[in-house]
Parts: C-alpha cells; structure tokens; sequence
C-alpha cells in the first residue's frame, strides 16, 4: 500500500529536479531519498553502495531531524547507531570528494 506514494514522491521529485536543471546526480539522489543500506527501501529496494552517498546523508539527516524533534538527542543518536552501525572508510573518501567538489 505505501509502495505507490513512495515511488510517486521520489519520481516526481526526481523529475522536478532535472525539469529545475538540477545536475543528474541530484535527480538520482532524490529518486532513491527512501532507500536503506539493506535493501528493505524504496522505490527500488537499493543496497548498500548502490544508494547513491547523496541519498544516505539526507536519509541520514531526516532521521536525525526527526528523532532528535520529537524524543531528543540521545533518541536520535540511538536511532543512528541502530541504522548505520559502521560508517565504511569507503564513504569516508567519498565524502571527502564531494567536499572538493
């Protein structure tokens, strides 16, 4: 029941973005906002590494937002820790790159 609203907001938002003349990489990383590292997201249950990096920093973001507005600090960061167990030197790097630019 949820799927349909998940894929609708994620390609409309993805659509918007290349409409806006947003680089491709934003479309992408909006499209796939709802992914989870193992595989139980939408709209097209990604795993690990093929979410896009931009999508699980905002996904992460989202989730820190949140838990920290309605249950605090400590609620976010144990909420956190549940969903991102380790944070992968290979991200790191990434990271670091995008900083670049």
């Amino acid at each position: 029941m949820a799927q349909e609203p998940i894929q609708t907001r994620c390609s409309r938002g993805a659509d918007i973005a290349r409409r806006l003349r947003f680089p491709e990489a934003v479309a992408r990383a909006i499209h796939s906002l709802d992914e989870h590292h193992d595989g139980s997201g939408r709209p097209d249950g990604l795993v690990g590494d093929a979410i896009p990096l931009e999508s699980r920093i905002a996904l992460l973001a989202q989730v820190v937002d949140v838990f920290h507005f309605s249950s605090g600090r400590d609620a976010a960061w144990t909420e956190v820790r549940a969903r991102w167990p380790v944070v992968r030197p290979a991200d790191r790097r990434r990271v670091r790159a995008l900083r670049r630019g």
